[in-house]
């Protein structure tokens, strides 16, 4: 069924090729891209960026991908191109998977950035066949010669991926650009289109030239990532490497990062392979960050909840629902009798159900297996409960949207006090 899916995707992109009109024509496009970046305060794009600019905007294909490592500008590309494509009279939308990274995008190209999951989410009675006439006719009006940009497009699997080349191609978009690193960690749910599109041959812009890389050892290790030459960058790497024990890794690191200059820790990430290693790493941080006197001296403990990311196919199979894990309905559930927005506990999981305890202490069955197979965004979230302790000080990252409160998933906040009963934060 996998390969069939990405068949089907690789065929609606190919049926997208030819069949659009350039959105700029004549000889000075490559200036108009210049002059367009200049407007809007970026510096002259490099090489790599104005071809991709070029590309996008004088080409006959419907899909187009841009392909580059992290730091080289896609985003800095993309900009004076929506630029040049709204002053044409196209619309243009901007997109990424995590609502964080949605907004930036969205900023850097001049749009109110939203996530895949809600344009998707917005047009699903289009993709499932069932939206009104009236409803085809208003997405045409909004999609229909309009030029789509999607951020970090590596990390969005088939049915997603396949479901934007759908829109795109029925209701007549002028563009669909992906945007994306073939070697970023891959999706979380099933498949590698923007990887194989690029196989296949699908048009693709390359940028490789690194912007942020300034010093000799950064440039000589990205110049050896770009060449997949892994020994030579680890060789690079060598003089900054720490070899530890195991099991002192997350303190050690933890350590290392608490004494760097505060202005160098806070453009410096502490990243983990496991979530056992980020949940020591924090309490390693926190410990020295509070013999600095930089957060509170006394903390509080509070009850949190962790999501398990599983992917919409995950969420249709047992091995997610582990005991004392918490499921949230996103979606209505009739037939099985939960409601958007509805929690429950998972107390024990037997012949392909999941017993659920809910708030009042009710026990309801839930079958995953019965989840539809053509959903656009996740049905049921996962969490599991875990103990934290925030000081004053302390800096905390959400993992879900509250739209209520205006919190983005993956917006950094700042405590700014806390008490038993809970906690204010200024958001940046």
């Amino acid at each position: 069924m996998a390969i069939a899916q990405e068949q089907r995707v690789i065929a609606a992109v190919r049926a997208g090729n030819g069949a659009v009109s350039p959105i700029v024509t004549g000889t000075d496009v490559a200036s108009r891209l210049q002059a367009a970046a200049k407007d809007i305060g970026l510096r002259r794009l490099n090489e790599g960026q104005a071809k991709a600019g070029i590309d996008i905007l004088t080409s006959t294909n419907r899909i187009h991908l841009i392909q580059g490592g992290a730091g080289v500008g896609k985003s800095a590309a993309l900009a004076p191109v929506a630029a040049i494509a709204r002053s044409e009279g196209y619309n243009v939308i901007a997109l990424s998977h995590v609502g964080r990274m949605a907004r930036e995008f969205g900023e850097k190209v001049g749009e109110n950035g939203m996530t895949v999951d809600r344009f998707l989410g917005s047009h699903s009675g289009i993709l499932t066949g069932k939206a009104s006439t009236d409803r085809i006719a208003e997405a045409r009006a909004n999609l229909g010669g309009a030029v789509i940009m999607v951020d970090e497009a590596s990390q969005i699997g088939t049915a997603r991926f396949g479901m934007l080349v759908d829109l795109a191609n029925e209701l007549g978009a002028a563009r669909l650009i992906f945007a994306g690193d073939t070697r970023q960690l891959p999706a979380i749910e099933a498949g590698k289109p923007f990887d194989q599109l690029q196989n296949d041959g699908q048009a693709t812009s390359i940028v490789t030239e690194n912007l942020r890389a300034k010093t000799s050892q950064m440039i000589a290790l990205n110049a050896s990532l770009e060449a997949k030459d892994f020994s030579t960058a680890f060789e690079i790497l060598a003089p900054d490497t720490v070899t530890v024990a195991r099991g002192e890794v997350a303190e050690t690191a933890a350590r290392i990062w608490v004494n760097l200059d505060k202005a160098d820790r806070d453009q410096t990430l502490l990243l983990t392979s496991s979530r056992a290693m980020r949940s020591a790493a924090n309490e390693a941080a926190q410990v020295g960050l509070r013999d600095l006197g930089e957060i509170g001296a006394h903390g509080v403990r509070f009850t949190v909840l962790d999501r398990i990311n599983i992917g919409l196919e995950g969420a249709r199979q047992l091995r997610g629902y582990q005991e004392g894990r918490i499921v949230e309905f996103s979606s209505n559930l009739k037939s099985q009798g939960f409601a958007k927005g509805e929690r429950g506990k998972v107390i024990d999981v037997e012949r392909g159900k999941v017993e659920i305890r809910m708030p009042g202490g009710e026990l309801r069955k839930f079958d995953p297996s019965r989840l539809p197979r053509n959903l656009t965004r996740d049905a049921v979230v996962i969490f599991e409960q875990k103990q934290i302790t925030l000081h004053e000080g302390d800096r905390i990252r959400w993992t879900a949207s509250d739209n209520t409160r205006d919190f983005r998933n993956g917006d950094i906040s700042n405590i700014k006090d806390v008490s038993p009963t809970g906690f204010t934060v200024e958001t940046r």
